[in-house]
Order: structure tokens, then sequence, then C-alpha cells
């Protein structure tokens, strides 16, 4: 899919070690798409960023792609243990 893509590309350029990054799309209660995003806990704040501005970049890539589809999203990110 093009957003997994997208959000991979991005995403593991932030990443100490990219293979431990996984994303996932699916679809959520209310009609709209759920991304997960999953990585190791020690590159969640490079993710994150300083005052939330990365991930704030990311969601609203991610806005971008799915308002072109006519679509809405929920964007999530979680770590493994």
């Amino acid at each position: 899919m093009q957003i997994e893509q997208t959000l991979i590309s991005i995403v593991s350029q932030l990443l100490e070690d990219p293979s431990t990054l996984s994303c996932d799309v699916g679809q959520s209660g209310n009609a709209k798409e759920l991304i997960l995003i999953t990585t190791d806990p020690k590159d969640l704040p490079r993710i994150i960023g300083k005052n939330g501005r990365t991930i704030s970049a990311i969601r609203t890539v991610v806005r971008a792609i799915y308002a072109s589809k006519g679509n809405t999203e929920r964007l999530l990110i979680t770590c493994r243990s």
C-alpha cells in the first residue's frame, strides 16, 4: 500500500535501528483507517521529536494522503517490549 511504504520511508530515516520498524494499516470501528507504527522503545523519542514536532509533521503527511482520497485516518505509535 502507498501509505505503508511512505511511512516506512519517512520514519525509518529517523531510527537508530530501522529493522525494528513495522507499519500496519487496518480498519477501526468508526470507518477510519487505523495506521499502527511499531518500533523499539529507544527510538520512540526520535519519532515524537522535540515538543511533538516530528510526529506532527508525519501526521500532516498522512492526513494529506488520506484527504486526497476522501478518507479519514487514525495514526497510532506503539513500542515493542
